[in-house]
């Protein structure tokens, strides 16, 4: 009798694990021809990529100092101004940042870097003096954690990007937008 309902539930199985990949309602069905070719590039994994990571995305990234603390949710190279970090500085002093990355699926650190109001993100120009060209990127390198920037003026605005690179390449960019405002005085902090 055991045996019988063994059988029984495994054809019970069978049914909906083909029924699962029928797809029902308005869902595809895995089990149907399609006109997708899939190409060779699909299926193998490049040597050069650790496992697992094909679709993790890109590191992310945290930018920090003693007034502030930023992580992004997802790698990625994104521009758009909603995903800029936003930073009140103050005129006179100059500001240093941190930042450290988290790699995903078996990648790790290769390298960092950083620059200050670049023109072209993709200019790959290098910089004349580490020190002092910092509308260039610098040097990528993966001990480049801080840069110290400033002093500004009052009124000005201010763009620090920093980008970290994977070992399988896949890069991640963080946008600080720095606005730069008078610093209060002490009359003004009393109240």
């Amino acid at each position: 009798m055991a045996l019988s309902r063994f059988r029984t539930g495994a054809k019970v199985c069978a049914i909906v694990a083909l029924m699962s990949l029928a797809g029902c309602g308005d869902q595809p069905s895995v089990l149907a021809p399609t006109t997708t070719q899939v190409g060779r590039d699909l299926v193998a994994q490049s040597a050069e990529i650790n496992p697992g990571t094909e679709y993790a995305g890109g590191p992310t990234l945290t930018l920090y100092n003693s007034d502030f603390r930023y992580t992004s949710h997802s790698g990625g190279y994104y521009t758009d101004p909603q995903t800029w970090v936003e930073l009140d500085v103050v005129a006179g002093e100059p500001i240093a940042v941190n930042w450290f990355g988290r790699f995903r699926g078996g990648a790790h650190l290769h390298s960092y870097r950083w620059t200050l109001d670049i023109d072209d993100l993709f200019d790959e120009t290098p910089r004349i003096n580490e020190a002092t060209d910092l509308s260039h990127w610098s040097q990528p390198n993966a001990s480049t954690t801080s840069a110290t920037v400033g002093p500004f003026t009052a009124g000005e605005q201010h763009f620090l990007y920093v980008e970290v690179t994977d070992t399988n390449g896949f890069r991640s960019l963080a946008i600080l937008h720095m606005t730069v405002v008078e610093a209060a005085t002490e009359e003004v902090r009393r109240h």
